[in-house]
């Protein structure tokens, strides 16, 4: 925590590439993350960009726009955590793939709706050279973060809830949550 990624900047870098954004905006952004992850001691950043998602649009070039085009691409987590091969969105693969295409991330959602990948030398296997670029460490096939929503209803009225909730072996833990 605290220093950027520079694996992490060039996926990010593609990323934007891929949807249009100024691809300058990857430095910048991941200084920021960088920074909130220094100042907040204990907390984890992903609980201080929740709270104060506005905070990114401090960042010069970033619009409500920019965060509404890649809110379903990127997420903050209180640690770095393995991309699920899996799950993961076509857009983001070829971003996170190193020299990959759009073709290899299709190929990736081909081989996954037969049957998902059981670990990474599965994905090895199936894959052949796309399969060669992954590591272990920066790549999965299964998630430990996850996004759970949900309605509240009280006498006063019905509220939108989200919350980042971990999993670990048989343990559970709720990060943050949030009203929409």
């Amino acid at each position: 925590g605290g220093m950027p990624d520079p694996l992490q900047v060039q996926a990010l870098e593609r990323l934007l590439i891929s949807r249009h954004i100024d691809v300058s905006l990857a430095a910048v952004i991941a200084e920021h993350v960088a920074r909130l992850q220094r100042s907040t001691g204990n907390q984890p950043a992903s609980a201080v960009l929740m709270e104060r998602a506005q905070e990114l649009l401090a960042i010069p070039g970033i619009s409500d726009e920019t965060i509404e085009i890649l809110r379903d691409h990127i997420a903050f987590l209180p640690r770095r955590s393995p991309l699920n091969l899996n799950t993961a969105k076509p857009e983001v693969l070829a971003a996170s793939l190193p020299d990959a295409a759009t073709t290899s991330a299709g190929a990736i959602l081909a081989a996954r709706q037969i049957a998902p990948f059981r670990n990474i030398e599965d994905f090895r296997q199936r894959m052949g050279t796309i399969g060669t670029k992954v590591s272990g460490s920066r790549f999965g096939v299964v998630s430990a973060f996850f996004l759970v929503s949900g309605r509240l209803s009280t006498r006063d009225g019905n509220s939108q809830l989200t919350g980042l909730v971990e999993r670990s072996g048989a343990s559970t833990r709720l990060w943050w949550v949030v009203e929409s």
